[in-house]
């Protein structure tokens, strides 16, 4: 619905015969290599900064989780709340290893490095774009992710939330023994620098990816901004598109681009063409890959392992009674 009601918002104030005409008019060779880039992001990029995280010894072949990275990002962007995904890599990856809380912190640390990289280059967008800035609830908006994110870090690198819920007495209950459980897992990698700053690395890489293809759609429909503009727009547009509001982004992500585009002199139809070419090649992307990861064998040989790892629990189980 927020998504909906953005969309008509945005369309409203715009041509959107000439944002289709826009679209139309864009050249197949760059969006392919948009494409690429995309896919390049949202997988082998996304897996390595996944696996900086976690145990060596606890790891996965590489194809397999680039194959749970790409079905893991297509449910966060096609299920609002874009946890889904998120919950999916840590089901996979506790039948894979049995070891839940590996995964669950392993999971939220990239969610939180990943911000962390989106946020520390925002920032330079951010300053350069400030005082153009006539939409102040924009600046406040992002200012919120940027602060959620931070006092997240906060809590779950210090341990300040686990002994939250020690000093409540929460952890006496089913879910405060699990936030407890969860926060000391993820409060490890404080002693792993070597791990996060590799990830942190991977993260601003992916980062710079990203504004990349926002650049080649951008010469694909001859919009006109350099890439140095985008490096300011593409970082913050997705910073403020993350929020669990709309489904994938689709309207915040629009109406963000549409205006900040247009602070740096790009027209409206051209930005939204930009804007809803981006989200249609996340689509395709996270279709193709989820038709890979289902029909290939390595998902086959990751659900094997998972039984295996399952009729092992059960054998356990049943030489105790």
């Amino acid at each position: 619905m927020v998504s909906l009601t953005l969309l008509v918002l945005a369309a409203s104030r715009i041509d959107v015969a000439e944002a289709v005409a826009v679209v139309r008019s864009a050249s197949l060779p760059l969006l392919f290599f948009a494409w690429m880039l995309v896919t390049l992001n949202i997988s082998i990029l996304a897996a390595l900064r996944w696996r900086a995280l976690l145990d060596a010894r606890f790891s996965m072949p590489f194809a397999l989780m680039a194959m749970w990275t790409f079905v893991a990002r297509s449910a966060n962007v096609m299920i609002p709340g874009g946890v889904a995904g998120d919950v999916l890599r840590v089901y996979q990856g506790a039948a894979y290893h049995s070891k839940t809380s590996l995964y669950v912190s392993s999971v939220v640390a990239d969610r939180l490095v990943a911000l962390a990289g989106m946020s520390a280059v925002s920032l330079y967008g951010f300053a350069v774009l400030y005082s153009h800035l006539a939409v102040h609830g924009l600046a406040v908006y992002w200012a919120l992710v940027i602060g959620g994110t931070c006092v997240a870090i906060v809590l779950l690198y210090t341990g300040l939330l686990g002994m939250g819920v020690r000093r409540l007495g929460l952890s006496r209950k089913t879910w405060g023994r699990k936030i407890v459980e969860y926060s000391d897992a993820v409060c490890v990698y404080r002693h792993h620098v070597g791990r996060l700053t590799k990830a942190m690395l991977v993260s601003v890489l992916s980062v710079f990816v990203n504004v990349s293809v926002f650049y080649v759609l951008d010469r694909s429909m001859a919009v006109g901004l350099t890439w140095q503009e985008w490096l300011c727009i593409a970082p913050m547009v997705t910073i403020i598109s993350v929020m669990p509001l709309t489904v994938g982004g689709l309207g915040i992500r629009d109406f963000s681009l549409i205006y900040l585009a247009g602070v740096c002199g790009a027209g409206r139809s051209q930005a939204l063409g930009v804007s809803l070419t981006y989200f249609l090649l996340l689509l395709v992307c996270f279709g193709v890959s989820g038709i890979i990861y289902l029909a290939g064998p390595l998902h086959a040989q990751g659900n094997a392992k998972a039984e295996g790892h399952r009729e092992g629990r059960r054998g356990l189980r049943a030489g105790s009674r």
